[in-house]
């Protein structure tokens, strides 16, 4: 409402002041849990288009483009579910893009003005998240010094206990 009154302030066909410009009505609330597809998944999914549609999709993955029309294909593989589309790779996208360029980088990538739009992409990756505590528990434990590979491999073997 208040960018119509906006408008019409811009364009004379109002006076006075913007009379909702004080209101809001809130954050958007998630309707379901957010997932994405892995890497892998992501693969199998684009192999399985034909030729024309895995181009549109490789585009819509790389440049995080909205649309859909992958649902036969996700369901043929098994990997569909509620709100499935293109808004999937946009998450695979950020999600990625935020683990390996970090998450200001991948905010200006998805061309999000503001960073709480970015983290509604970006999934949570349970096992990068246990990796990470795992390896910092490690740090903790060796007083920064990274075990060998042999004794780095037992800890995750036992769950970080020696």
């Amino acid at each position: 409402m208040s960018g119509i009154f906006t408008k019409a302030i811009e364009w004379g066909l109002w006076k006075g002041e913007n009379p909702v410009a004080l209101f809001s009505v809130g954050r958007k609330k998630t309707a379901r849990p957010h997932r994405k597809l892995g890497l892998e998944e992501t693969g199998k999914l684009l192999k399985a288009l034909p030729p024309d549609v895995r181009i549109m999709c490789e585009v819509a993955l790389y440049c995080t483009i909205r649309a859909c029309f992958l649902q036969p294909a996700a369901v043929e593989l098994g990997i569909y579910y509620e709100g499935f589309g293109f808004h999937a790779f946009r998450r695979e996208a950020v999600t990625e893009l935020a683990m390996r360029a970090g998450a200001n980088q991948a905010q200006r990538m998805a061309g999000h003005s503001r960073a709480d739009m970015s983290l509604h992409y970006t999934q949570a990756d349970l096992d990068i998240q246990a990796a990470a505590v795992r390896e910092f528990q490690s740090a903790v434990r060796t007083g920064g010094i990274k075990p060998d590979p042999d004794t780095q491999r037992l800890l995750i073997k036992n769950g970080g206990r020696p």
